[in-house]
């Protein structure tokens, strides 16, 4: 009998230590693989109301924004912040996600001293991925790329600032436009089928970084498929002299170079080849442009630019209400931010507002608000419609089933235009090559 109570009492023993096991094994925060990420699913608390978690505290959810706010990069990051606060103004003010869930963005600078830093950006996402349930916004290609551990081990989904190619199959980032890649098919291919001679020679004046790269890909493919060469490459490095590139594009007789740069350089870039009046078309994409840049040319640049000077963006005509996603923006810039000027990068971040709350709205069905459940929900979105703002973009349930906007529009500088930009033609807005969806990301 004594041995039998012993027998009992080590299999009670042994029942218990085996419950605890599994118990703390359930509480053990679960780590994202990549590839688990890319498949749909809604979990077993859809419906129900979600969980208090890191960045949600049952009332309020919290996203991150890491970008420069000061010195010249400021004129950039915070566009894209203002855009995306007017967004979250107007959606908070019909009682937010679900209708009760405010959201708040946690701001940290990536500028330090007047100029962009990659390492405080890291710094930042460091402070805040404790703090909030996805990021809004981070600037920086490079910086983005470097995280992809850190957000697997996070479960991190990150709205990245920049239109790499790179994000297109990549599960934990929320890409809303199309890549450089794109832009430079387009870019080409509308001055291509516009242009008067026959064979006219392409040429590519680039950032020596992955921005940089990702452009000259676009050249170099939509150039093989024209049948046409890139007659020469340069590289540059951001606030360094331009004047031997220039040169060098001039003395090869480029009809149109493909400038691959940020607003931080159109100043130099433009006025070096406006004291030579060189006869060129410079296409610039879309980082190479924000009203304030206007600030740094000269007069002479600035007369050049009217006759030389294109940029290739997405999305509708500031003020064009008869696209109903512009009239919904501003509404909102109405309501929000009355002073606020034509600005596509207020645009973009706007938008990635948008993109964010259809993520949280299903985060918030699936029942899940947390870091995890957030990034497990872009899965199932499906389609991003911005309503004509800027093109739908279709992911689906997977990475592989995403469909890049084919879509860009080709802008004019224009002095008296207070974006100082306005579409080429009508047929330059929203042009599409007929290449452009043969580009593999």
């Amino acid at each position: 009998m004594k041995t039998l109570s012993v027998r009992f009492l080590t299999l009670v023993v042994i029942i218990i230590m085996a419950v605890s096991a599994c118990s703390q094994a359930k509480t053990k925060p679960e780590k994202a693989t990549f590839e688990e990420v890319t498949t749909s699913t809604t979990g077993p608390n859809f419906g129900n109301e979600p969980p208090v978690a890191p960045g949600f505290d049952g009332n309020t959810i919290s996203l991150g924004v890491i970008t420069p706010l000061s010195g010249l990069p400021g004129f950039l990051g915070n566009a894209i912040t203002d855009g995306a606060q007017t967004y979250w103004d107007s959606k908070n003010e019909t009682g937010g996600v679900g209708s009760k869930y405010k959201v708040e963005l946690k701001k940290e600078d990536s500028s330090k001293n007047g100029t962009y830093d990659k390492t405080l950006s890291i710094k930042a996402y460091n402070k805040l991925s404790n703090e909030v349930v996805a990021f809004q916004s981070i600037l920086g290609s490079d910086v983005v790329l470097a995280l992809k551990d850190k957000q697997i081990k996070d479960s991190m989904l990150i709205a990245p600032a920049t239109l790499s190619g790179s994000w297109v199959n990549n599960p934990l980032v929320l890409p809303v436009a199309n890549p450089y890649q794109t832009q430079a098919i387009n870019g080409i291919q509308y001055f291509v089928d516009n242009y008067k001679g026959l064979s006219p020679k392409i040429c590519t004046l680039a950032l020596d970084d992955t921005f940089g790269d990702d452009g000259v890909k676009g050249v170099e493919f939509i150039v093989d498929k024209l049948k046409l060469v890139v007659a020469s490459k340069q590289q540059f490095t951001t606030n360094s002299p331009i004047s031997s590139q220039v040169d060098a594009l001039i003395k090869d007789k480029c009809n149109a170079v493909v400038v691959v740069a940020t607003a931080v350089d159109v100043g130099s870039i433009v006025g070096a080849f406006a004291q030579k009046n060189a006869d060129v078309m410079l296409i610039g994409l879309s980082p190479l442009w924000i009203p304030q840049a206007n600030l740094r040319m000269t007069s002479q640049a600035r007369t050049y630019a009217q006759d030389h000077l294109w940029i290739v963006s997405a999305g509708a005509k500031w003020g064009d209400t008869n696209t109903a996603g512009m009239v919904k923006m501003l509404d909102s810039i109405a309501a929000h931010k009355p002073d606020q000027l034509s600005n596509p990068f207020f645009m973009y971040g706007y938008v990635q507002a948008w993109a964010m709350d259809m993520v949280l709205e299903q985060a918030y069905k699936n029942g899940d608000l947390s870091s995890r459940g957030v990034l497990r929900a872009l899965a199932n979105v499906g389609t991003f419609d911005f309503e004509g703002l800027l093109p739908t973009y279709e992911f689906g349930a997977n990475t592989s089933t995403r469909v890049v906007p084919s879509q860009n529009t080709i802008f004019k500088y224009d002095v008296n235009d207070p974006s100082k930009l306005t579409p080429v033609s009508d047929e330059a807005v929203n042009f599409t090559s007929k290449f452009a969806k043969d580009y593999e990301y």
